[in-house]
């Protein structure tokens, strides 16, 4: 005879594949209170890094890790052959950058309005830039001065075309970007005129 299963453990074990089929298609989501941590590479060739014992293998000059969604508190970062432990607050967002000097950390802006579009400029290189359109009439984020600084503009969706400029001169051109609505971008200023547009994304470790 089959033993039957009770209903209500039914509903539970449906509910629990379900859960799981969810974090399978959309990805886990992370804890209230988390905070955010990822690791830019600054320097000019690829460097290996893990977050939280997370290894993300070698990123590439002026590319990023995904955000790792961490609890409050102390969290070990290694890239090449330095290491820190960037110290976290509760829903706080933080890039930590490594270059020639080691890893340092800026504390990202956030946007709780998730009917826009949030647009993060971060500049490693020796002079001010302004990221605006493509053609240069509107400006979008200005003046962030060199040295590893950070500027950020919530802006509606919207396909766009824009660029990086250090005066009137465009250091490099992303196009055919759609800018959707919750979600976070970061276009970033390196040496010379080194350029990188990265579409921001999150992981929450297992």
């Amino acid at each position: 005879m089959r033993a039957l299963v009770p209903p209500v453990l039914t509903v539970l074990l449906s509910a629990v594949a379900y859960a799981q089929d969810m974090d399978e298609l959309y990805g886990k989501a992370p804890k209230p209170g988390s905070a955010f941590v990822r690791l830019l590479n600054a320097t000019d060739v690829p460097a290996s890094t893990t977050i939280v014992g997370l290894d993300f293998g070698k990123i590439a000059s002026l590319d990023a890790t995904p955000y790792v969604a961490v609890a409050k508190g102390s969290h070990p970062v290694l890239s090449g052959s330095s290491s820190l432990d960037v110290q976290t607050e509760s829903d706080q967002w933080y890039t930590a950058f490594l270059s020639s000097g080691g890893i340092r950390v800026i504390q990202d802006t956030k946007e709780d309005n998730l009917a826009k579009a949030l647009i993060r400029v971060y500049n490693f290189s020796d002079a001010p830039v302004d990221l605006k359109t493509a053609d240069g009439a509107v400006t979008v984020v200005a003046g962030i001065a060199p040295e590893a600084t950070m500027g950020s503009k919530a802006v509606n969706p919207v396909a766009a075309e824009l660029a990086l400029f250090a005066d009137s001169q465009a250091l490099g051109t992303f196009d055919g970007l759609s800018l959707a609505a919750g979600s976070t971008y970061s276009a970033v200023a390196g040496a010379g005129d080194q350029t990188r547009w990265i579409e921001d994304t999150m992981v929450v470790p297992k």
